[in-house]
C-alpha cells in the first residue's frame, strides 16, 4: 500500500508538469489529539481482568512534505507524505477488594493500556476555496504502521496512597499492581486507512506572494483498526502550520532607469505668430544587467524650430488696441509653494531632486459611462488586437493613465491566467431616463465584454454578465456626481491576479515644493472670453490650465501626483497667463528658476541618497475609512518595505463630494486607519480632505482614487 501510495502521489506531480499548471510544494507540521476509540477486553493473547475498554486519548505530532496543483481558480488537488504520531493510553477503571492495614476493604483500580503508535502516511485530496486565501480539502489517507508497541498494568487508583491486591487464593500480593506486560501490539494491522480533511487560510510573506504561510486544521477519521481481531480505531484532530513555495515563471530585476533628454533647435524667421514647435523625437533605450539590477537609460531626441519675427517686420506688427488696452490694467501672474501640509510659502527656487521607487497603482475595477449611454467613453485606451498592448508600457505613467489601460490590464492577465474567469456587472443611476433601465445596465456589460471578446481575443465562455439598477455599493444618488458613479460596469474575477495592482519600478522626481499654485490677478474692465495657463521648459509645454468666462484667482499644480510633466532640467520654468477674445490675444510671463539634482549625478558624486517608495493605493467606499479585503495584503507588502531607518508619511485624502469640515475628519480617519493597520511608531499621519485634488473631481475615477491614503516610504541608500 505504501509503494501505491508513493507511486500516486508521484504520478499527480507528473501530470502537474505535464499540464503547466499552477502549482505549490512545501513542509507542514501540526499538533494535537489523538483520540483513541475501542470496543474490546483483552489484547490477544496478553491476560487482562478489563470488563472493556472503550475510549482514550493522546497528543501527537504529524509533520512532513505537500505538493498542490490548481485545476481551475477555485479547485485543486492536495497530495501530502509525512510521518504521524497516533500514540495514546485506554484506561477503565473498576471496584475491587484490596487489603489496607491487613483488612479487606473495598477500592477501585484501574486497567491501562499505553500504546506507542507511528505511521508514515500519505494523503490525495480535492480542494476548494471558499475565499481566495481560504480553503478546504477533503480526500482520502494511507499509511504503514512503522512502530506500534504497548504497555499493559492495572494500579489501585482508590485509595492512591495505600492498599495492595489480593490473589486468587485471598492472600495479601503485597503489589499495588498486577498484569504487567509490554512489548509489540499483537496482530496488529501494518495499514492505516481514514478519510482526511482540512481547512487553512494563507498569508503571503513576501511581495511576489511566491512564499506563503498556512495556519491549518485536519481532522482524520480512521477506517482501520489499530489491531485485526478487535475494534480499535484512532481519529485525529491536529493544529498547525504549512509553508508553501509557488514558483515564479520568470525573474524580477531590480529595474534602475534614467532619462537623458537631447534637444536641437534651429532658428526660423517669419512674418507673424512665432511659435516654438517639435519637428521629430527618437527615442532609444540602453540596457545594462549587474546581479540583479537592470539599469535602463532611456535617450529622448528632440528636434525643435523657434519661430522669430523678422527684424524688419516688427514694427509693423504691433500690438492691437484690444491687448494693449488689456495689457494696460493691472494684469499679473505670481507662483506660491504648497507644502505637504497644505500651507502657502514663498518659492524662489523650485528643486527636483530624482530617487530610485517602487510604485504602485490599485486598480480600481469599474468602467464608467456617461449618461444613458452603453458606449465605452474615449478616454479608455482600446486597441484592435492584445498584441499592442504590454504592461512594462505603463511604468512611466501616472495612476489614471494607468487606469484608463483598465480594460487591456484585465484582458492581458486573463490571457496569462487560463482558469480565470470575468463576471461583469452592469448598472445605472437609476435616475431620470436611466431609471429602471435594467436594458441599458446590460448594454453596458455585453459592450465591456464586446471588447474582451474581439479586441483582445479572451474565450467569450469565460466572462458571464449581469445587469442591476443601482450597484450594491452605491454612491450618493441625491447629488449629480454620485450618480455619475452609479453607471458603470463592475468587473469581477475568480482570480485575484485578474485586479491586482499594478507595480512600477521607476525614477521617482521629488518637486520642493510638492506643489505650486498659480496666482492670478486681474482688476480691468476690459472683456475677454476664456483663458489659459501654459507652464513650460526650454519651450516644451509641460502643463496647461484652460477655460471660459472669468479667470480663477489661483490654480494649484501637484507636481508629487503628475510625474510626466514635472520639470528635468536646471533651466528656468516658464509660466503665462493668456486671455483670448475672438482671434486676438494677450499674454502676461514670468519665469521660476530650477535647481536640478538627477539620479545619475548623484551614483557618479557617490551623494548619499534614499530610496522613496510611493504606494497611492488604499482605495475606499463612498463616507467610509475602513480598511478591508485586498488592502490588508497591500499593507502588509509596505510592512516589508520598511527598514529601521525608514521615515514614513500617511496621508489621508477625500473627493469634493459633502462638507469640507466632515470630509476632513473623514480623511484624517483614513489616514488613522492605515496607520493602525501599519502599526508603526514612526508613521506620521494627517488627514487633508478636499483641500488637496490629487485627481480630476470632474470624472467618477477622479473623485474615487481621491477617496485614498498615500503612503510614502523614504530609506536612506548605503553607498
Amino acid at each position: 500500500m505504501y509503494r501505491y501510495t508513493i507511486t500516486s502521489i508521484l504520478l499527480l506531480i507528473g501530470i502537474a508538469n505535464l499540464q503547466s499548471q499552477d502549482q505549490k510544494f512545501g513542509i507542514y507540521a501540526n499538533y494535537g489529539m489523538n483520540m483513541h476509540t475501542a470496543d474490546f477486553r483483552a489484547l490477544p493473547g496478553v491476560p487482562n481482568c478489563c470488563p472493556n475498554f472503550e475510549s482514550g486519548e493522546g497528543l501527537g505530532l504529524s509533520l512532513g512534505a505537500l505538493f498542490e496543483m490548481d485545476m481551475t481558480s477555485d479547485f485543486f488537488l492536495s497530495a501530502r507524505l509525512g510521518y504521524t504520531d497516533l500514540s495514546g493510553e485506554l484506561s477503565s477503571t473498576e471496584p475491587t477488594t484490596i487489603i489496607v492495614d491487613n483488612f479487606d476493604v473495598d477500592g477501585e483500580f484501574t486497567h491501562t493500556v499505553n500504546s506507542d503508535i507511528q505511521a508514515v502516511t500519505a494523503r490525495i485530496m480535492a480542494g476548494y476555496r471558499l475565499l481566495p486565501n481560504l480553503n478546504i480539502t477533503a480526500g482520502l489517507g494511507f499509511g504503514n504502521v512503522i512502530n506500534a508497541a504497548y504497555e499493559q498494568v492495572e494500579t489501585i487508583t482508590n485509595p492512591s496512597d495505600r492498599g495492595t491486591f489480593i490473589d486468587d487464593d485471598g492472600f495479601d500480593t503485597g503489589s499495588r499492581t498486577r498484569n504487567e506486560s509490554d512489548g509489540d501490539i499483537p496482530d496488529q494491522n501494518s495499514m492505516r486507512l481514514f478519510l482526511a480533511t482540512g481547512i487553512g487560510y494563507e498569508l503571503p510573506l513576501n511581495s511576489d506572494n511566491s512564499i506563503r504561510l498556512m495556519p491549518e486544521v485536519n481532522f482524520n477519521f480512521a477506517f482501520s483498526n489499530v489491531v485485526n481481531s478487535v475494534d480499535w480505531t484512532i481519529n485525529e484532530l491536529k493544529g498547525g502550520i504549512a509553508f508553501k513555495y509557488v514558483p515564479q515563471e520568470s525573474k524580477e530585476w531590480e529595474i534602475i532607469r534614467d532619462t537623458i533628454i537631447v534637444r536641437d533647435t534651429t532658428e526660423q524667421i517669419v512674418e507673424a505668430n512665432p511659435q516654438v514647435l517639435l519637428l521629430d523625437t527618437k527615442v532609444s533605450d540602453k540596457e545594462k544587467i549587474e546581479g540583479d539590477n537592470k539599469y535602463i537609460m532611456t535617450t529622448i531626441n528632440q528636434e525643435y524650430v523657434k519661430q522669430v519675427i523678422d527684424p524688419n517686420l516688427a514694427d509693423s506688427n504691433t500690438e492691437s488696441d484690444w491687448a494693449s488696452r488689456f495689457n494696460s490694467n493691472n494684469f499679473t501672474i505670481s507662483a506660491k509653494g504648497i507644502d505637504y501640509d497644505g500651507q502657502l510659502t514663498s518659492v524662489a527656487t523650485m528643486r527636483v531632486e530624482e530617487f530610485i521607487s517602487d510604485v504602485i497603482h490599485p486598480l480600481l475595477p469599474y468602467v464608467f459611462f456617461d449618461h444613458n449611454s452603453s458606449k465605452i467613453p474615449n478616454r479608455y485606451t482600446q486597441y484592435s488586437e492584445l498584441e499592442e498592448f504590454s504592461e512594462n508600457s505603463l511604468i512611466n505613467d501616472e495612476t489614471l493613465d494607468v487606469y484608463y489601460n483598465l480594460l487591456n490590464i484585465v484582458g492581458k492577465r486573463m490571457v496569462d491566467n487560463s482558469t480565470a474567469n470575468l463576471r461583469l456587472v452592469g448598472t445605472n443611476s437609476n435616475s431620470s431616463e436611466e431609471e429602471g433601465n435594467t436594458t441599458l445596465s446590460q448594454n453596458r456589460a455585453d459592450e465591456v465584454k464586446k471588447y474582451l471578446v474581439n479586441s483582445l481575443g479572451i474565450e467569450a465562455s469565460r466572462i458571464i454578465t449581469e445587469a442591476r439598477n443601482l450597484p450594491e455599493n452605491a454612491s450618493n444618488t441625491k447629488v449629480e456626481d454620485g450618480n455619475a458613479e452609479n453607471r458603470r460596469v463592475e468587473i469581477y474575477s475568480s482570480n485575484d491576479a485578474i485586479l491586482d495592482i499594478v507595480k512600477a519600478k521607476d525614477t521617482l522626481r521629488k518637486a520642493d515644493p510638492p506643489s505650486l499654485r498659480f496666482m492670478t490677478n486681474y482688476r480691468g474692465t476690459e472683456k475677454y472670453d476664456s483663458w489659459k495657463v501654459i507652464v513650460s521648459q526650454d519651450g516644451k509645454q509641460l502643463k496647461e490650465y484652460s477655460g471660459d468666462g472669468p479667470i480663477p484667482s489661483h490654480i494649484d499644480w501637484n507636481l508629487e501626483q503628475e510625474q510626466t510633466s514635472v520639470p528635468r532640467f536646471d533651466s528656468p520654468l516658464d509660466y503665462k497667463l493668456v486671455v483670448m477674445k475672438g482671434g486676438e490675444s494677450a499674454e502676461v510671463s514670468s519665469q521660476l528658476p530650477m535647481n536640478m539634482i538627477k539620479l545619475s549625478e548623484k551614483l557618479v558624486n557617490k551623494v548619499d541618497d534614499e530610496r522613496i517608495d510611493k504606494f497611492n493605493l488604499i482605495l475606499f467606499d463612498f463616507n467610509s475609512a475602513e480598511i478591508s479585503g485586498r488592502n490588508e495584503e497591500i499593507i502588509s507588502l509596505i510592512k516589508s518595505k520598511i527598514e529601521d531607518s525608514s521615515t514614513i508619511r500617511i496621508k489621508g485624502y477625500t473627493d469634493r463630494m459633502g462638507d469640507e469640515q466632515l470630509n476632513e475628519n473623514l480623511s484624517e480617519k483614513r489616514a488613522t486607519s492605515a496607520s493602525n493597520a501599519l502599526n508603526n511608531s514612526k508613521a506620521l499621519s494627517k488627514g487633508y480632505g478636499e483641500k488637496i485634488e490629487l485627481y480630476n473631481n470632474n470624472l467618477p475615477e477622479g473623485r474615487m482614487y481621491n477617496r485614498t491614503v498615500e503612503i510614502i516610504v523614504e530609506t536612506p541608500v548605503d553607498k
